[in-house]
């Protein structure tokens, strides 16, 4: 396998975090409800138009779809305005990591799969949450904030991934039903978010709209969602699924050391934290791996509740456990 295979998530790492990092220090003049509406605005625009030969076969799905649209539509809504809105008071690391912690735990909860778990597992995944609240309340910039700024922060933070786990399970169903792509996934998820975040943001866009604004919003519409979107379903085409859910985790690591760059001062506990983290994720990726790949080898008659049947919801051979890594469909 190519060690070049491997750059696409190198740039999908880099990317992300950067987004996160650029929303925390470069878009401090407008609310979260202007950002989510004008990046996903550009976004939502260059996937119908690249998907438009399927928009007919995407309306008529509705028919049949539409509590299935509708959950993906408001977990999608609500994940990605909690997502920004906490960046408005938590710097991005805290956010990138709170927001990654509760993924695990709601989406095998969820997906049905937690007494499946074995032990160990079921502690990498409870590990994950914990150091998560760990990084936030060791980071350095929490104790420029006042107390209830933090607890905002964290808690919209874990809203928005618990929310963003919802869509992993959620929109996963779907896709198997209808073997869905990418761009589907991204066409159908965004109506209800632009229509909610277009009109509450209507007043503020006409009065900060500028050539300044607009290079902004493209900008993060870029980095944050269309090229995260394609190189992580080119690393799961190139190097597999497993080997991008174990790199993912190197988000929140890659965010924190932006920041170090901007002047934002790190701490030693936050990033050991940050590191235990992710190991518990990379654990927590490779055991369900694992675990599905002992269901596809097990015999037909295995009982379900077998000690070897894991069988996952949103295995990580399909579906790494971000919310960005669901957008692939």
């Amino acid at each position: 396998m190519p060690a070049l295979n491997y750059g696409y998530v190198l740039v999908y790492i880099l990317v992300t975090a950067y987004s996160a990092v650029f929303v925390n220090i470069k878009f401090t003049e407008v609310s979260a409800i202007l950002i989510t509406f004008s990046t996903f605005f550009v976004c939502w625009f260059v996937f119908l138009t690249a998907n438009r030969a399927r928009l007919g076969a995407l309306v008529a799905l509705w028919r049949s779809e539409k509590r299935s649209y509708l959950m993906v539509n408001i977990a999608t809504l609500l994940s990605w305005m909690g997502m920004f809105s906490a960046l408005k008071l938590v710097n991005a690391p805290v956010q990138t990591v709170v927001y990654m912690s509760i993924i695990p735990l709601v989406t095998v909860v969820l997906g049905g799969e937690w007494r499946r778990l074995s032990a160990l597992t079921r502690l990498a995944v409870g590990v994950i949450g914990v150091l998560g609240m760990v990084v936030a309340y060791t980071h350095p910039s929490m104790a420029d904030f006042a107390i209830n700024r933090q607890f905002g922060g964290v808690l919209l933070a874990l809203g928005a991934g618990a929310c963003g786990a919802v869509f992993i399970v959620s929109s996963s169903a779907l896709q198997k039903r209808h073997s869905l792509s990418t761009n589907d996934l991204i066409c159908i998820r965004l109506p209800i978010l632009l229509l909610f975040t277009g009109a509450i943001s209507l007043p503020e866009l006409v009065r900060v709209f500028s050539l300044e604004f607009v290079g902004k919003a493209l900008f993060l519409s870029a980095v944050a969602v269309m090229v995260p979107v394609w190189m992580l379903q080119q690393s799961i085409t190139k190097i597999g699924g497993v080997r991008t859910s174990v790199l993912i985790p190197l988000v929140p690591i890659t965010a924190l050391a932006l920041e170090w760059r901007e002047g934002v001062t790190v701490s030693f506990p936050a990033l050991v934290a940050i590191c235990l983290q992710c190991a518990a994720i990379m654990w927590t990726s490779l055991s369900l791996a694992r675990a599905r790949q002992a269901v596809a080898a097990a015999p037909t008659g295995t009982p379900a509740g077998a000690p070897t049947q894991a069988s996952s919801t949103v295995p990580v051979t399909a579906q790494p456990v971000t919310e960005v890594g669901a957008l692939k469909g």
